[in-house]
């Protein structure tokens, strides 16, 4: 195995207006995915007249309505186990298996939910 001082050099070693253009591009399209699948951020984005198209520049990260805590936890509150924010089709979410739960230092298991993606078929 080679070492390299970089992790992705083709990415890492881009100009800087192809990086920030790179990063435009992954800022836009998270957002594109976070908007569509997953309601909060939709009811978030909407209730801010934000929209991801309205991503021009880098510093229009501004734009983007941030989540705090306290929203995260009320929406757990009103719909447990992950409130409204997991991003996949409902029929599609599996509860992970006992194996995979993971303690550390807590007495009760960390559940979470993969989506299925054809792997045991």
């Amino acid at each position: 195995m080679v070492y390299s001082e970089y992790w992705n050099p083709k990415n890492e070693k881009l100009p800087r207006e192809e990086l920030q253009a790179l990063q435009l591009l992954k800022l836009r399209r998270m957002c594109e995915w976070a908007y569509v699948t997953t309601p909060f951020h939709k009811r978030k984005f909407d209730a801010a007249g934000f929209k991801p198209d309205q991503l021009k520049t880098l510093d229009d990260i501004r734009r983007i309505p941030f989540m705090t805590r306290e929203e995260w936890m009320e929406s757990e509150m009103k719909k447990p186990m992950f409130g409204d924010l997991l991003a996949t089709d409902p029929d599609q979410r599996y509860p992970l298996p006992p194996h995979l739960w993971h303690f550390w230092k807590n007495p009760h298991p960390c559940v979470g939910w993969y989506q299925r993606l054809g792997l045991d078929s």
